[in-house]
């Protein structure tokens, strides 16, 4: 989409896939991104309208680190599309955008202006204790979490992460409300498509054709493969926590790893060794139960909102994380 910005024509994404985080966008972003008729970044999650305006947040517990991979300048922002071929449809993928709607809609206003209602929002969702449960275990498995999940779910914990300006997906329980932000999306913007998680991976080839045609380009010939990218889960043993730290924690080698391999490389082997030395594991049931009711309230106004029966989130022992994920 062409906007001006600074008194000079730039390329803004056409779409946006904003979460929320764990509910498959990195599978929607890795078959937008092989579409030949769709430009995305390489970078995967610039998260420039949630940086954009506001003080860096923290990443890594031990050591603590900036999250210094997040886009926070317009111009750097508009520069991940300059690559993009004449009559690329332009997408981008951040989690954030979701749960921090309104910090974000406003930076975008301040960038398309009048033109923000034309932007096309795709939106992922899934059973809120799932997806809270594979996001810690995300964090778990790139070794940037020191605690057991009850505990990081704490509100005392909750509150002095946030405190202490640690990124907000350590929240894992408020990433899960989706209600605010799917309201906020669906008042703003004409085009919204809304995915439930459980039941997109059923049925992929179908759920893909019709988000390729919500874009406007040619699904491609024959049946999509399914596919799942960025599983989640805990280390196998001390060999598999050894290969996690050489990959997620700083150290010589990843640095030498960074400078001679490009990141259309590197994104592909760190998912592979994820799965090669993670196991799948399911949150238990009972605490699964406990954590689901604090959502009830949250799901209504979301079947309200969607006029959707959401009920298959309450199905006993059904879609438990086992590790999938996107």
């Amino acid at each position: 989409m062409l906007i001006e910005h600074n008194g000079a024509p730039v390329s803004l994404p056409d779409f946006l896939i904003v979460g929320a985080p764990r509910c498959g966008t990195s599978t929607l972003y890795s078959y937008c991104s092989a579409h030949p008729r769709i430009f995305m970044p390489i970078e995967k999650e610039p998260m420039f309208f949630s940086c954009w305006n506001r003080e860096p947040v923290m990443d890594i517990l031990h050591p603590r680190k900036l999250m210094t991979w997040t886009v926070r300048d317009p111009d750097e922002y508009i520069a991940l599309f300059r690559p993009a071929r004449e009559g690329q449809v332009l997408g981008e993928a951040s989690t954030w955008y979701l749960s921090d709607h309104e910090h974000v809609l406003s930076n975008m206003f301040s960038l398309y202006g009048e033109r923000l209602r034309e932007v096309k929002i795709i939106i992922s969702l899934r059973n809120p204790a799932d997806r809270a449960w594979s996001q810690y275990l995300q964090k778990k498995g790139e070794r940037r979490e020191n605690l057991d999940f009850e505990s990081a779910i704490q509100p005392d914990v909750v509150a002095s992460r946030r405190e202490a300006n640690l990124s907000p997906s350590y929240d894992y329980v408020a990433l899960s409300k989706y209600s605010p932000g799917v309201g906020a999306y669906l008042d703003l913007f004409d085009r919204v498509q809304v995915i439930i998680f459980e039941e997109f991976f059923p049925r992929v080839d179908e759920n893909i054709r019709s988000i390729f045609d919500f874009l406007d380009v040619p699904a491609p010939e024959g049946r999509v493969i399914p596919r799942r990218v960025n599983v989640s889960g805990r280390p196998r043993g001390k060999m598999g926590e050894a290969a996690l730290d050489l990959v997620f924690t700083p150290n010589a080698l990843k640095s030498v790893a960074k400078a001679f391999l490009p990141r259309a490389i590197r994104a592909p082997l760190k998912y592979r060794i994820k799965d090669m030395f993670q196991k799948r594991e399911p949150l238990d049931r009972d605490l699964r139960q406990r954590v689901l009711e604090g959502y009830r309230e949250d799901i209504s106004r979301l079947e309200c909102l969607l006029g959707k029966d959401l009920s298959l989130w309450y199905e006993e022992g059904m879609h438990q994380d086992r590790g999938a994920k996107a």
